[in-house]
């Protein structure tokens, strides 16, 4: 279970509650500018709104308000949180392969491991053959496998999308969809997808509407 609850004035206005059930799709949708990837960022620790509680199976990864300042603030990097970007991400100079080991860093000490590991998950995603190329040599359907590999190798609790399918074609779209859709049933995971597309909403277990900030509805 995700609990969030985000209220902040600058540098763009937020008031949220928000509560996604263990391994469902929760699509927040709206226009631009209206706080979806504020929401995201938040979560996964890349943006600290000035008052805030996000709580995820348990642990609680950020507890702050504005008298008080933070009691709890995890970085990005102790929530267990993989976050999926629609440009991709990808270190240009690293191969696919160093790309997704970058994730496991503190978590497999030993290289030989990592690459290991690694490897399986390209391996799973079906772009195994394609480790050792760099980011500029795979189209986008591949590089977004590739962040797919990097945002769950480390087996997170929660899987945070932003445009997911934003920069790709209609069919490489389709494919990534189909991906998530998987992995959600295999690995049942929490997800979280701001999206544009009407194609990824609707395969959400639930279609949340912000605008200016706030949730104004939700299906």
């Amino acid at each position: 279970m995700l609990r969030v609850q985000i209220q902040q004035t600058v540098p763009n206005p937020l008031l949220l509650q928000l509560e996604v059930a263990a391994g469902e799709v929760h699509a927040l949708v709206g226009p631009s500018g209206s706080g979806k990837t504020s929401v995201l960022r938040s979560i996964a620790g890349l943006h600290h709104p000035e008052t805030g509680f996000i709580e995820c199976n348990g642990d609680v990864w950020l507890n702050r308000d504005s008298a008080r300042g933070s009691l709890v603030a995890l970085p990005a990097n102790q929530r267990s949180c993989g976050f999926l970007f629609q440009q991709y991400a990808l270190f240009p100079h690293l191969s696919a392969l160093e790309n997704v080991c970058i994730a496991l860093y503190n978590q497999i000490p030993d290289l030989t491991a990592r690459k290991q590991k690694a490897q399986e998950w390209l391996d799973q995603l079906s772009i195994g053959e394609l480790s050792a190329r760099l980011p500029n040599q795979l189209s986008g359907g591949q590089q977004q496998r590739v962040g797919i590999a990097r945002a769950i190798v480390t087996d997170p609790a929660l899987l945070v999308a932003d445009e997911p399918t934003g920069a790709l074609d209609a069919k490489s779209a389709d494919d990534i969809l189909d991906l998530l859709g998987e992995l959600r049933k295999s690995l049942k995971k929490t997800i979280i997808i701001v999206t544009h597309d009407p194609r990824a909403a609707e395969r959400a277990d639930r279609e949340v509407h912000l605008d200016k900030g706030q949730l104004v509805s939700a299906r």
